[in-house]
């Protein structure tokens, strides 16, 4: 099992906006790809502005299929860029 953690800071005043993107784009997409085992996402103070997202991949092969070659770097999804610092 290969864990896959991710962390953003949002632009003040956007959390809302951004945790309903990521709801509705990211969590689907992500359950769609094979080899995902689990998926927690989180607002780290419950209203702050630094968001994370836990993934547990089957192995390494299961989040390239996800992520690609450049596993290290963030997937940001298109429209998701206008909110992340």
């Amino acid at each position: 099992m290969i864990i896959r953690v991710w962390r953003a800071e949002v632009k003040p005043g956007t959390e809302q906006e951004f945790w309903d993107f990521i709801q509705n784009n990211a969590v689907p997409l992500m359950h769609r790809a094979r080899g995902l085992m689990a998926l927690h996402v989180c607002n780290v103070f419950g209203g702050g502005s630094e968001f994370v997202m836990v993934s547990a991949w089957k192995d390494m092969e299961s989040m390239r299929a996800f992520t690609g070659e450049s596993w290290r770097d963030a997937v940001i999804l298109p429209g998701e860029e206008k909110f992340v610092q």
